[in-house]
């Protein structure tokens, strides 16, 4: 897969994420872990933890741990991002 249709596939996952309610730049497997993570079992009485538990069980089947990877590409965009700003404004640290 190109750089360039991964992030385009990102951007459609965040995109999705946010109109869900989600926070802005976090993926929905990454809203699934940070879900999962606060909520110890799947709550039937509440609809998103029980969706986010499912989706989480089911990319786990498919990557191991990909959740925490999840959190942890995001972190990494955002460090990216916030990089690539600094250095616009002059405030690098190199």
């Amino acid at each position: 897969m190109t750089a360039y249709a991964l992030r385009v596939l990102v951007a459609f996952d965040v995109f999705v994420n946010v109109v869900c309610g989600g926070l802005p730049d976090e993926t929905i497997s990454a809203r699934c872990q940070r879900i999962v993570a606060t909520h110890p079992a799947p709550s039937w009485r509440q609809p998103l933890v029980a969706v986010a538990w499912a989706i989480h069980w089911g990319l786990a089947r498919l990557q191991r741990r990909h959740g925490v990877l999840a959190e942890a590409n995001d972190l990494a965009r955002a460090e990216r991002i916030e990089h690539t700003e600094d250095a616009a404004l002059g405030q690098s640290d190199a």
